[in-house]
This record gives C-alpha cells, sequence and structure tokens, in this order.
C-alpha cells in the first residue's frame, strides 16, 4: 500500500508539471466529483440494506 502511494505520488507529480493550473484544478474537481458520487452510492445502498435488514427482522 505505500508502495503504491509512493509510485502514485510520483505520477502525479509528473502528470502536474505537464499540465497548467486550470487543468490541474478541473482534474482535482473531478476526482472530488467521483468522490462524492461514490459517497452517496454507499449512502443509498446502506439505507437500502438497512430497510431490508429490518422487513427481515419483523
Amino acid at each position: 500500500m505505500v508502495l503504491l502511494s509512493i509510485v502514485g505520488s510520483e505520477a502525479g507529480r509528473r502528470i502536474n508539471k505537464s499540465i497548467d493550473n486550470r487543468q490541474a484544478t478541473l482534474w482535482l474537481e473531478g476526482a472530488m466529483v467521483l468522490v462524492m458520487g461514490i459517497s452517496v452510492y454507499n449512502i443509498v445502498k446502506f439505507w437500502d440494506n438497512r430497510k431490508t435488514r429490518e422487513e427481515t427482522i419483523c
């Protein structure tokens, strides 16, 4: 895991050198939207599973 984080940071540093600030900002915003989307998906799945478990218990 540590090795992959080092490789990822090195790749990110090289990519960041080759793009301008506007492109870097767009990539960061895209990553944040992706993380928010995954979080919403997990919340929906959690509540769906919670309702299913409540129906099974009753």
